[in-house]
């Protein structure tokens, strides 16, 4: 699909079997045309690297047909190798090169000079079509930082607009359970029994709204919270949120067995987050015929390298069916009368976990319990960066790269690691690699490093991300 492609137009069949037989060693496309009709309906539908066109043809000449291809958008611009006899009445070098020939080519063919000709146009096209591609991304890196700067302050915008809100509408719902308070402790007023029931039913209401808000403000922060990651022991984060929640692990009397876990990274903040999450839900959904048992463990991962964290339970458990809702904002699969909540917070840890490039899973039986697994991908030595897109599976480990647009120093590396969260590669040596440098394999995807790790000077590890094409 890459490869440049290569318009061969002579009359002379026997012709055109011997220079496919001298260029088929070469990395191109080669296309035929017996006419000079047949070649423009061909070009029509094709971008081609080289024209090469023999000058004796019936109905119409090389050079009339090299007049014609002036006319054609895709066509103006490719270079022609002309081809004639020695002797040919009709070979004129200038007509020739009025038409846009590079080359002449004379019969009968002698395969080192054409071959070694036609390599040139081919070098020539693979450079331009590189360098295309270099200006193409870098106004690609521009438009996209432009959108990442309006975003930023649309995000900005939006957060102080929120803050605003919320204050103004927690602030009568605070009102409004004052005076409800106040009601209920005047000893002079005489409430009739159903009037005390409406006075806690507002109560309650008054609390639920003003959680609520809360807990969206909660949902939206956590994209700004996400720029502070460290490394930390899971085990301290897991001993303060059990502190937080002792009073509902004391009132439901849950057993919480926390198993050897491994440190992570991320920002603990949110992370904290997450578990107090999850393990509140454990307690809130506890089946009330048995004693609840929550335990939190390490188990195996997919991928070389992640950490995974299961937080299993013996609660009522969910219907199979109904999985995909519960990471939906809003989204409750109980009435409020059998579970107080307001849909936000398994919408949150997906939204953290997103935020970490990890994922969450979830695994439920009805009257059994529930399990959710959290994955932390691994990091790379050097920098904080996580990548989305995944290359194509390759058959051949070993992979050979090209710096910028010129082909110059190819990196001979190998394929070391290929994970949703990117793929990394090794090469002997120190190497010049530098974070931010686009490399180029040879069917036109590239890749830019997004970091690097040397071993003790005797190898290079470093880190690519997919580029989008262009």
């Amino acid at each position: 699909h890459y490869a440049p492609k290569i318009l061969i137009v002579d009359d002379d069949e026997e012709q055109l079997k011997i220079l496919t037989a001298q260029l088929e060693s070469l990395e191109c496309q080669i296309f035929f045309a017996q006419s000079g009709s047949e070649a423009l309906e061909i070009v029509e539908s094709h971008d081609f690297a080289l024209f090469m066109l023999d000058i004796h043809m019936p109905e119409m000449d090389g050079y009339a047909l090299a007049k014609k291809f002036k006319d054609v958008s895709s066509a103006s611009h490719v270079p022609i190798i002309f081809m004639t006899a020695v002797d040919s009445k009709d070979f004129q070098f200038f007509k020739g090169y009025d038409l846009g020939a590079f080359d002449f080519l004379m019969k009968p063919f002698q395969k080192q000079i054409i071959q070694s000709k036609v390599k040139v146009f081919l070098e020539l096209f693979q450079h331009q079509r590189s360098a295309l591609r270099m200006v193409m991304l870098e106004k690609q890196k521009l438009e996209l930082s432009k959108q990442k700067q309006d975003l930023e302050k649309s995000n900005r915008d939006l957060e102080s607009f929120a803050n605003v809100a919320a204050h103004d509408i927690k602030s009568p719902i605070h009102l409004v359970s004052s005076l409800v308070n106040i009601i209920k402790e005047d000893e002079e007023s005489q409430l009739s029994e159903s009037t005390e029931m409406a006075i806690d039913k507002m109560g309650e209401s008054c609390e639920r709204m003003i959680t609520l808000v809360d807990s969206i403000l909660e949902f939206a922060s956590v994209g700004e919270k996400q720029l502070s990651r460290e490394s930390f022991e899971l085990e301290e984060v897991l001993s303060k949120v059990l502190e937080d929640l002792s009073l509902q692990i004391g009132s439901s009397k849950a057993d919480v067995v926390i198993k050897e876990l491994p440190p992570i990274e991320g920002c603990k903040e949110l992370i904290g987050q997450t578990f107090q999450n999850l393990i509140s839900n454990a307690i809130k959904y506890r089946e009330e015929t048995r004693d609840l048992k929550i335990v939190v463990e390490c188990v195996a991962s997919n991928r070389r390298g992640d950490v995974s964290i299961k937080i299993s339970d013996n609660g009522t458990g969910m219907a199979r069916e109904k999985l995909d809702l519960i990471f939906q904002p809003f989204k409750r699969l109980v009435s409020d009368s059998k579970a107080e909540g307001c849909g936000i917070g398994l919408a949150t840890v997906r939204k953290i976990m997103d935020a970490h490039f990890g994922s969450v899973s979830v695994t439920s039986q009805m009257g059994e319990g529930t399990a959710f697994t959290l994955c932390f991908p691994k990091s790379s030595p050097q920098d904080n960066l996580r990548l989305e897109p995944r290359i194509p599976q390759t058959k051949d480990k070993a992979l050979k790269f090209y710096r910028l647009a010129a082909e110059l120093d190819p990196y001979e590396a190998v394929v070391i690691d290929e994970s949703v969260n990117g793929f990394g590669c090794k090469i002997k040596g120190s190497g010049d690699v530098k974070i931010g440098d686009l490399l180029y394999l040879t069917d036109g995807r590239h890749f830019e490093v997004c970091w690097i790790h040397h071993e003790d000077n005797t190898d290079t590890t470093f880190g690519l991300k997919l580029m989008p094409p262009v």
